[in-house]
């Protein structure tokens, strides 16, 4: 991020600092917008296969009656609570997963800021004073000695 954010604000040509910064920002929006794209677009199968999988869970648990359900709970050494709260193992997967939300959210940070360090430092040159007479001799010469 800091090294896109640099070239965006380097190229822009403009020597306004906050002019810099604001490119520094896009690259960092366009690069998150991408990550999310590409990311959706390779989860779509999993979450498609999940679906799936939800369907025929819920396609079976109909066909069985709800007595039975409860009878094999027991025998397991389950409650019913037990059963609609999910226990331990659900608590685990939503640690897990609100977990990696947290570190996904902190890298969308850090990249935010040091875009916005890049596209502070990636100031522009400053601009070299030509001398138009001084120039216009060296052209001369130039082609006279070509000539």
């Amino acid at each position: 991020m800091f090294l896109g954010a640099r070239c965006a604000g380097r190229l822009s040509g403009d020597p306004v600092r906050g002019s810099r910064i604001w490119h520094g920002i896009t690259s960092w929006g366009l690069a998150t917008i991408a990550t999310i794209a590409i990311v959706t677009i390779f989860s779509w199968s999993v979450l498609s296969q999940g679906v799936n999988l939800l369907r025929t869970a819920a396609t079976a648990g109909a066909q069985v009656a709800p007595a039975q359900v409860t009878q094999a709970a027991q025998q397991a050494g389950q409650t019913s609570g037990q059963l609609e709260s999910g226990g331990p193992l659900s608590q685990a997967t939503a640690d897990i997963v609100s977990g990696i939300a947290l570190r996904i959210w902190g890298g969308v940070l850090l990249g935010f800021i040091t875009a916005l360090f890049g596209g502070w430092l990636g100031g522009t040159r400053p601009p070299v004073a030509v001398n138009r007479v001084g120039l216009q001799r060296a052209l001369r010469r130039t082609w006279r000695s070509v000539a």
